[in-house]
């Protein structure tokens, strides 16, 4: 991972990472597609989180180019009047496009997901034309490098669950491929639909990881909303 330190020095870098609200697929157990856009909940926990967001002192809202993703951003900047910037790195993975809309639990999804599974270590397999784990890492860095080179030192950044812990990787590993780790983290933490995830950037940092993260999943803001959240 390339450490760009022209624009921010010995200065600390903020980002808050929000993951979208519910989506209408995703609320269904179903592969998502790139236009599955926010239920009635999703809108209700975006304006929830664009409350929360108002006086956290972030410069610009960068969001992925998702439909779901998109219109979570919108409430942001109507709440904040930000700039808003689209960015197709932060968006999530794309699954085979001809499981859109099928079910993660059915036969052919579950095919997919253990030959997934079982070459996840192999960056030139793919099962149709999906991003694979090594096509996730990829971006991911470049996600996190286009952080460090941007001029703001608060950034809210609209995007994904699966893609957030695979940034959570790159920023443990500095920039190492590492699929368990993934895999682990995608077993274990699972950010709430509008969770805030802060982490920091500390471009003189030795000892220490320069990515840290400084809280996980913040949703106190969705109240007893999270009676309609599925588990």
């Amino acid at each position: 991972m390339t450490q760009d330190t022209s624009r921010t020095g010995d200065n600390k870098k903020y980002v808050y990472f929000i993951r979208h609200g519910q989506d209408v697929q995703g609320s269904q157990d179903l592969f998502q597609s790139p236009d599955s856009p926010l239920t009635e909940l999703g809108k209700e926990q975006a304006h929830f989180v664009a409350d929360r967001v108002r006086d956290l002192g972030a410069e610009v809202i960068l969001t992925s180019t998702m439909i779901r993703a998109r219109e979570t951003a919108y409430a942001l900047q109507e709440a904040t009047g930000l700039p808003l910037h689209e960015v197709d790195l932060f968006r999530e993975y794309i699954p085979p496009s001809a499981l859109f809309g099928v079910s993660r639990t059915s036969g052919e999804g579950r095919v997919y997901i253990d030959a997934m599974i079982e070459r996840v270590n192999d960056p030139s397999w793919h099962y149709a034309d999906e991003d694979n784990y090594h096509d996730l890492h990829a971006r991911a860095v470049q996600a996190l490098d286009h952080l460090i080179a941007r001029p703001e030192s608060h950034i809210i950044v609209v995007t994904h669950a699966g893609f957030m812990r695979v940034m959570l990787t790159a920023m443990m590993t500095e920039g190492a491929p590492d699929p368990l780790m993934t895999s682990r983290f995608m077993r274990f933490l699972r950010p709430m639909h509008t969770g805030i995830t802060i982490c920091r950037y500390k471009p003189t940092a030795v000892r220490r990881n320069k990515w840290r993260m400084v809280a996980w999943n913040d949703h106190a803001h969705l109240g007893d909303t999270l009676r309609n959240e599925p588990v």
